[in-house]
């Protein structure tokens, strides 16, 4: 069996703890840059559907004032009243 110098044990070692430092540094440093790219991932995220939810409850409310401006022309107006009237009178599904 071969017999190694106390040198080569020495650098041995030295090299194995300094494998262990950089592989814990390079996880570390992997860990951390996951997490910044997950925080940035989720507020872009959250900035996207919180644009979609105010266009979606601009549209809401611009398809209910026209509903309201429907119902506001058809309220005041006697003619279709009377067909209304009529049709809700001679028809027994309704």
């Amino acid at each position: 069996m071969k017999s190694y110098r106390r040198e080569d044990k020495w650098f041995a070692a030295s090299v194995a703890i300094l494998f262990v430092i950089l592989s814990a540094a390079v996880i570390i440093a992997s860990r951390r840059s996951y997490n910044d790219y997950y925080a940035q991932f989720e507020a872009e995220t959250a900035a996207r559907l919180t644009s979609i939810v105010e266009l979606k409850a601009n549209e809401i409310g611009l398809w209910r004032r026209e509903r309201l401006g429907d119902a506001a022309l058809f309220q005041g107006d006697r003619f279709f009243a009377e067909l209304a009237a009529n049709y809700f009178a001679n028809n027994d599904e309704a």
